[in-house]
């Protein structure tokens, strides 16, 4: 089992696959990227993760876990370029700064680019985690 954070789309993009692997980012250590995120100000990528609520109760549903379910959240196209260009341009020039740093910079990168599809075709999108 692989863990993965991954982008979701609120709409459909006819043409285009929003696919990007984002292993690295999802075997990376939580409590690094948040410093990491901290250092360069910008906020923890945790943060922007959010699930379809009927999706998240039939998982929580199958561990017995039962409770109110937050709604699912969405973010501009900017907000996603925001984080990632400050976190790219620091890895850059501190490739020391993260454990597994090229993976994780490919990673971003590959979020950046979705994030200027998603800006030129004006979607919103939230990160999922995939276990």
């Amino acid at each position: 089992m692989s863990v993965a954070l991954y982008i979701v789309t609120k709409k459909k993009l006819k043409g285009y696959d929003p696919f990007v692997s984002g292993k690295a980012v999802g075997h990376a250590d939580e409590l690094e990227l948040d410093k990491l995120c901290a250092a360069v100000r910008v906020p923890s990528l945790m943060g922007f993760v959010s699930q379809d609520p009927d999706e998240l109760e039939d998982f929580l549903e199958d561990e017995g876990i039962e409770g109110g379910l937050p709604k699912e959240e969405w973010f501009e196209a900017q907000a996603g370029l925001n984080l990632v260009r400050p976190l790219i341009a620091h890895l850059k020039t501190n490739p020391d700064a993260i454990a597994a740093c090229d993976e994780i910079l490919s990673d971003l990168v590959e979020y950046e680019a979705v994030f200027v599809v998603l800006a030129q075709r004006k979607s919103k999108w939230h990160f999922a985690i995939d276990f």
